[in-house]
């Protein structure tokens, strides 16, 4: 947690890096003169405050509706608890993707993936066909706010189908295929400022609504195709937001989308079981190897959290600059110092970047 602000206007907000922060508009109480002191940094509000902040870095991006009537101190506690508790699990993603690799890494493979800043995309083009076989630039966006994430803030905390006995938000039935809440859609808008100066020649997407949803509303008027595959969606199973609905509802609810790759109509991917994160590593791979096999070189990618993690911190070799990859140095991943936290996508987040296929070469020269 790298700061929060406190205003006796009674909007009290949290930032934190790694996760969004949040508004909590509370009524006045008499707790509102109580020193608040907090797991990390400490506070004290009085009626004659002026708004304070503390270094914070992160960016505001939900409010959440609490009972007027709720003592400020509890509703900011409640709420920093669960900011812990999710960075918690970004960092549990994290730690899983980085004991894959360490104990059972992907197999050997011909063909090496690169990811550079969009800033490269000229550098790394001039270098193809000679180093790489393929070069692609692809804006990678994960969707707005869903129903589950809001679902999950509501009750503070992450997925506990570990615990005994499981406590986990997103078993709700009432999630299954979660769609974007109203601050999702408005995320999503807010998008089309990015967008609309993107080279974009095809739009791809999970089969999941949210990710649709993102994709109609963030890339509104640019001319270009939607297409749909499942390689994309989130980890799948026993979470029922992450469990799509009939390929025939789809195309009822999103007609100008392609959905002519879905194979089955019911979704018979969605297991009772949770999907391992090495099976997510692998399906990472083959969605980045299927936007090699696109006729377009310039795609835009409308995706899930943890599909995301998986792709950049495991399976592509992501580079600070070209100088960096022509000088041999060591590309950063998901267990570099510092850097785990960065392949983590806020919601509605969207990073253009370069994607390179080179045949895994015996010298590389340059």
């Amino acid at each position: 947690m790298s700061g929060y602000q406190v205003e006796y206007s009674m909007v009290y907000v949290c930032e934190s890096e790694w996760v969004s922060g949040a508004v909590m508009r509370c009524a006045e109480s008499e707790r509102a003169n109580d020193a608040l002191d907090l797991d990390r940094g400490a506070c004290t509000s009085t009626p004659n405050d002026r708004p304070r902040r503390a270094s914070a870095t992160g960016r505001i991006h939900s409010s959440i509706n609490q009972p007027t009537n709720a003592p400020v101190a509890t509703l900011l506690i409640l709420h920093l608890r669960s900011v812990h508790r999710m960075e918690d699990e970004i960092a549990k993603h994290c730690e899983s993707i980085i004991h894959v690799l360490q104990h059972d890494p992907p197999a050997s493979s011909n063909l090496v993936l690169h990811c550079f800043p969009l800033e490269s995309f000229e550098q790394v083009s001039a270098a193809a066909p000679d180093v790489f076989r393929t070069v692609k630039l692809v804006h990678f966006v994960r969707h707005g706010q869903g129903e589950h994430n809001a679902a999950q803030e509501r009750a503070g905390y992450p997925c506990g189908c570990a615990l005994d006995p499981p406590r986990c938000p997103y078993l709700d039935v009432a999630l299954i295929d979660a769609r974007l809440t109203e601050r999702g859609r408005r995320e999503a808008s807010e998008l089309q400022h990015k967008t609309k100066a993107l080279a974009v020649d095809r739009i791809i997407v999970s089969p999941l609504s949210r990710a649709i949803e993102t994709a109609q509303l963030g890339f509104a008027g640019v001319d270009a195709p939607t297409q749909c595959f499942e390689v994309f969606r989130e980890q799948m199973g026993r979470h029922v937001p992450d469990q799509r609905r009939a390929t025939s509802e789809l195309v009822r609810d999103f007609p100008h989308v392609d959905f002519s790759r879905l194979e089955h109509e019911s979704d018979e991917l969605w297991k009772p079981e949770r999907e391992t994160k090495r099976a997510l590593i692998d399906r990472a791979r083959s969605g980045i190897e299927l936007l090699e096999s696109l006729a377009e070189r310039h795609v835009a990618l409308v995706g899930h959290s943890s599909w995301l993690l998986a792709c950049f911190g495991a399976v592509l070799q992501c580079h600070t600059s070209f100088d960096a990859f022509r000088n041999n140095e060591q590309p950063i991943s998901v267990s570099t110092p510092g850097w785990a936290d960065r392949y983590w996508f806020h919601t509605a987040e969207l990073r253009s970047l370069v994607i390179a296929y080179q045949e895994r070469p015996s010298t590389t020269t340059l």
